[in-house]
C-alpha cells in the first residue's frame, strides 16, 4: 500500500513511526521517507480527530496512543489472535476490531474499555466498517480460512450497535 502524507517534522514522524508505530524504515531521502510493516499485520486509525492513534496488531494487542506526547494512553490484549481490521464511528466514540478468531469487538476509544463483542458468529474476523451514525456495524464476511464457518461471502450481516444483536 502506498500512502502519501505531509508533515512539518519529517525526522519525528520517521522515529515515531519506527519506535512506536513499529513500521519499518526501508529508505529516507531528502524529504522522503518509505516505511514498510512486518508481518504483524498493523491497523491504524485516527480516533478524535488526529489527537489520539489507535494502533493493532497481529499479536492481538490494541494501543492507544497520544499524539501530543507520543505516549500510550492505553494497551490491551483485545484478541487471542492478531487484529486484521479496525473502524472509528464518525464522532470518534467507539472503535471497533476484527481478529482472526472471528469476533468482533467493540471498545470505547477513549479509554479502550470493552463494549461489547460479536461471537460465535459466522464472521471472518477481519475488516469491519460503522455506518456513518454509528448504529450499524458490518463485518466482513466470507470463506477466507477454507472451511464452512464463515458466512458465504455474498451475506452480508449487520451488527445493532446498541442491542449487540445480529440484524
Amino acid at each position: 500500500a502506498y500512502v502519501r502524507s505531509g508533515v512539518v517534522d519529517l525526522a519525528g514522524a520517521v522515529k515515531f513511526a519506527v519506535d512506536i508505530v513499529g513500521l519499518g524504515l526501508v529508505k529516507e531521502t531528502e524529504g522522503r521517507a518509505y516505511l514498510r510493516a512486518d508481518e504483524r499485520h498493523h491497523c491504524l486509525a485516527f480516533v478524535q480527530g488526529d489527537k489520539l492513534l489507535a494502533v493493532a496488531n497481529g499479536e492481538g494487542e490494541l494501543t492507544l496512543w497520544d499524539l501530543t506526547s507520543k505516549q500510550p494512553r492505553a494497551s490491551v490484549k483485545a484478541h487471542p489472535q492478531g487484529i486484521k481490521g479496525m473502524a472509528v464511528t464518525a464522532e470518534g466514540k467507539l472503535l471497533a476490531t476484527g481478529s482472526r478468531d472471528r469476533t468482533v469487538k467493540l471498545w470505547d476509544a477513549a479509554s479502550l474499555q470493552e463494549a461489547g463483542a460479536l461471537t460465535g458468529q459466522k464472521t471472518m474476523g477481519g475488516q469491519v466498517a460503522f455506518r456513518r451514525d454509528g448504529t450499524r456495524l458490518a463485518p466482513a464476511t466470507g470463506d477466507i480460512y477454507g472451511d464452512d464457518q464463515a458466512a458465504k461471502a455474498d451475506e452480508v450481516r449487520l451488527w445493532d450497535v446498541g442491542s449487540k444483536q445480529l440484524r
